[in-house]
């Protein structure tokens, strides 16, 4: 199964975003071909053998104690390289990410990574709830959430050029519906002149490196430099609960 990602103006060419059994993630944009009969079209293959970082269908839920905390919103620059995040300390620049517990997410440009799965040693998983209201979200469920995993990417010829490890359900591409950033020329009615990025505005609920439950939503992706709006400078919503998972 393959999903082609399209490359953003700010770089050059484009990249084939390809699902396999082992897959990843570097530099370039997405364009997603439709999977599973062409209905389904998202950011990865979910660990367990359900595709496309399609989520299993919630069970059971559980009551999220946001009792005492509040919602914060970070700015965080994701233009290059990869930029790591704790949800208790803010940003971070762990030596080794894949044995260092310090962080919960990560960013670059529209790709996402947790702090668990083949990403690293933590507990960090991912849940896309049907929601795009931040308050209304205080419960979570049982079962259902989606790990990291490896991608592979190839060029148009289908050439493999790289391999990263990030999380298939919130890293995002062409036409993505699950992912945090869709990419789409509809974008550009709402941002400007060549600007087909957008954020989907999903409110998930992921699991941190050390298992606590908490809610993040992207709510903006632009900066403006110099008159022009810039992509990848990521506002991230989140709010930690007091609730850790089992």
């Amino acid at each position: 199964m393959k999903l082609k990602f399209l490359a953003p103006a700010l770089l050059a060419g484009l990249v084939a975003f390809t699902s396999c059994s082992k897959d990843d993630s570097k530099k370039e944009e997405p364009k997603k071909e439709n999977n599973q009969g062409g209905g389904n079209q998202q950011g990865g293959n979910q660990q367990g053998g359900n595709q496309q970082g399609e989520q299993k269908p919630a069970t059971d839920k559980i009551t999220l104690d946001f009792s005492g905390t509040e919602a914060k919103e970070q700015q965080l620059s994701a233009l290059t390289g990869w930029t790591y995040f704790s949800l208790k300390n803010g940003v971070v620049t762990p030596e080794n990410p894949a044995e260092d517990l310090s962080w919960d997410i990560a960013f670059k440009q529209y790709f996402v990574k947790l702090n668990g799965g083949t990403s690293g040693k933590g507990k960090a998983e991912a849940f896309k709830t049907e929601e795009k209201d931040f308050a209304k979200v205080t419960e979570a469920p049982k079962t259902g959430f989606v790990k990291d995993k490896e991608e592979k990417f190839t060029d148009r010829e289908g050439k493999e050029v790289s391999r990263d490890n990030v999380s298939p359900l919130l890293t995002g591409g062409f036409f993505s519906k699950t992912g945090m950033i869709e990419i789409n020329p509809a974008n550009i009615k709402k941002y400007g002149d060549k600007n087909v990025f957008g954020t989907n505005e999903w409110v998930y609920i992921i699991k941190t490196a050390d298992g606590t439950y908490a809610k993040i939503q992207l709510t903006d992706i632009y900066k403006e430099i110099l008159g022009k709006k810039v992509p990848f400078f990521l506002n991230l919503k989140y709010q930690l609960s007091k609730t850790v998972s089992e």
